[in-house]
């Protein structure tokens, strides 16, 4: 069997490496749970016991953990995953603030666009003393 998605997403940083590894294997969680069952000590008919690590509904108990780590490798540290999402969060915030300046800097350069239009059609007409007829370009 292979991969398919949950329909929920696991929670929790057991349940989301062993769905990285099994979408990495291209392993059901069937054919995941009957890699590790009997190394576990579980019976052929524990798969809800699987199920509930795979989730992220309970964490793994130590010698499940153990059993887990040595078929699909350990997750990452969640400190690790902590700074990742602090870096995260910070570039949003950055990417954010710099979209807000060049939304801003393009309505400052539409403005001075129109006030150059209305000057060129000001210079076209008769003045009373007003602008002169030939000004240097605005730049």
């Amino acid at each position: 069997m292979s991969y398919r998605p949950s329909k929920r997403e696991p929670k929790g940083t057991w349940a989301r490496h062993l769905h990285a590894q099994r979408k990495a294997r291209d392993l059901s969680a069937v054919a995941a749970f009957e890699l590790v069952y009997q190394r576990i000590g579980w019976s052929p008919k524990s798969r809800t016991a699987y199920v509930a690590i795979d989730m992220g509904d309970r964490p793994p108990k130590p010698e499940e953990a153990t059993v887990l780590g040595a078929e699909f490798g350990w997750p990452p540290d969640p400190q690790d995953i902590e700074e990742d999402t602090t870096l995260a969060a910070a570039l949003t915030a950055l990417a954010a603030e710099l979209r807000e300046s060049r939304l801003a800097r393009e309505a400052i350069e539409a403005r001075l666009r129109a006030v150059e239009a209305e000057l060129r059609s000001l210079r076209g007409r008769p003045t009373g003393g007003g602008l002169p007829e030939q000004s240097a370009p605005l730049a």
